[in-house]
């Protein structure tokens, strides 16, 4: 299938690729891998009458460190994060997530921006249009008033399976947006909805341009564990993202996140409350992983059940808060 017909701009600048977004609001889509975008503009998932290339704008693939924040430019691309000597040590798990995703070829050329922003994903959606014809009615993400997944649902089940985003919101991460009213710097999580249809809260014109991630303590330590079905390619079927700050085995921190259990990055409020202020255990993890089990409610989108997902949140909670026990025993030996 061959991508249709578009318009196509390339940016030299941020203020001219927002200037040409704004022009075209409702019409135009930013540029920048494209690792997700066109393949769901070639299915006709995705519809975009202009493109904007973002690769020609400089100052936006870096990583580098400033006043004890690391700044990673919306332009790297994952690769880079993987092989990048800053993100080691306590930062390995952000280089672990970047590994995750895809294969080497598209490492190499999908952006940090662009994972962050990737689409959220539906069975029914992704298979809507077949040889650019429509094959089921409309759902909530086309506009229509029925979901194909949950048959009484009343909203968008779509998923976000975004592999670094639970990372980076472990880490507590920012990041500065560029738009037509100017620049704002928003925590992470500000940018995701929650809902499926929409699952961002950036307006059309509104683009990252750089994620900052506030300096560790040198007594955290951090995991990234994904379950998927083969060992490459595919999208998380859970992923789960564990950051721990430890004085010997006393927690006195704990973040958790998973990904592609509901329409944005979920936190595990009540596990994390179990490991907050607690000696560290076999069996307070496995509370902390019994709780996220019965707090988390995955959307049954990837063909398994919500029951199974369940306990794949237990398995992978539990795995990470393993991962991260026994690096910060690694590092207080």
């Amino acid at each position: 299938m061959r991508l249709p017909k578009f318009e196509y701009f390339e940016a030299e600048t941020l203020q001219e690729a927002v200037s040409l977004l704004s022009k075209h609001k409702g019409k135009a889509r930013g540029l920048a891998g494209g690792t997700d975008l066109l393949p769901k503009i070639k299915r006709r998932v995705t519809e975009a009458q202009v493109l904007v290339n973002l690769q020609g704008i400089t100052g936006l693939r870096s990583i580098s460190e400033e006043g004890g924040v690391l700044k990673i430019g919306a332009l790297t691309t994952l690769g880079e994060m993987e092989e990048s000597p800053l993100l080691k040590g306590n930062l390995s798990a952000l280089a672990e997530a970047a590994l995750a995703v895809g294969t080497v070829q598209l490492r190499n050329m999908a952006t940090l921006g662009g994972n962050l922003c990737q689409d959220t994903r539906c069975l029914y959606y992704d298979h809507s249009h077949l040889f650019g014809q429509p094959v089921w009615e409309k759902c909530f993400k086309r506009g229509g008033e029925v979901c194909h997944l949950i048959k009484k649902g009343k909203k968008c089940f779509a998923v976000y399976s975004g592999d670094v985003a639970p990372v980076l919101l472990a880490l507590g991460a920012r990041v500065r947006v560029i738009g037509s009213a100017g620049e704002r710097l928003l925590d992470l999580s500000e940018i995701y909805s929650g809902r499926g249809e929409q699952a961002y809260t950036l307006s059309p014109e509104e683009l990252i341009a750089e994620i900052h991630v506030p300096k560790l303590s040198p007594s955290s330590y951090g995991a990234y564990v994904k379950y998927r079905e083969r060992g490459s390619i595919d999208f998380p079927i859970v992923g789960a993202a564990a950051y721990f700050t430890v004085d010997k085995d006393l927690i006195k921190n704990a973040s958790i996140w998973l990904t592609s259990v509901g329409s944005a990055p979920v936190e595990a409020v009540k596990a994390e409350a179990v490991l907050r202020g607690a000696k560290i255990s076999a069996d307070l993890i496995e509370e902390a992983a019994r709780q996220a089990h019965q707090e988390i409610a995955p959307f049954p989108n990837h063909g398994y059940s919500v029951w199974y997902l369940k306990e794949m949140v237990n398995v992978f909670v539990k795995r990470a808060c393993i991962k991260v026990w026994e690096d910060a025993k690694g590092g207080q030996a």
